[in-house]
């Protein structure tokens, strides 16, 4: 599956979300997250309620983008690598697989 400028619209959108603890420990153990989990996690009412405003256009961004992981195309992706380094560089990023063993990196500088 190639990726489209749409796609990567959308991963970029969701770089700026953190693998959250609870998220951490299931992706340290198996090595992977599924899309639709890490989704279906930041969907959850009580977790966009301390994640996201509803009235920002970039959070409806996130939202929109973590639909498309819980029920479109992107259900079956994997992250299959990730990064944090807010505290220092600045770096975030994750590996993605869209299939098995193809993979694209898509990542976030923040200063």
């Amino acid at each position: 599956m190639s990726i489209r400028d749409v796609d990567l619209a959308n991963f970029s959108n969701l770089s700026y979300l953190n693998i959250l603890d609870k998220l951490k420990d299931k992706f340290e153990q198996s090595g992977e997250l599924s899309m639709k989990y890490f989704a279906d996690y930041y969907l959850r009412p009580d977790i966009m309620k301390d994640n996201f405003d509803l009235s920002d256009i970039n959070d409806q961004a996130k939202i929109a983008a973590l639909k498309e992981c819980q029920t479109g195309a992107y259900k079956d992706f994997k992250i299959v690598d990730y990064q944090n380094n807010n505290g220092g560089d600045g770096f975030v990023g994750f590996a993605i697989e869209t299939t098995p063993g193809k993979n694209f990196i898509n990542r976030v500088v923040i200063s």
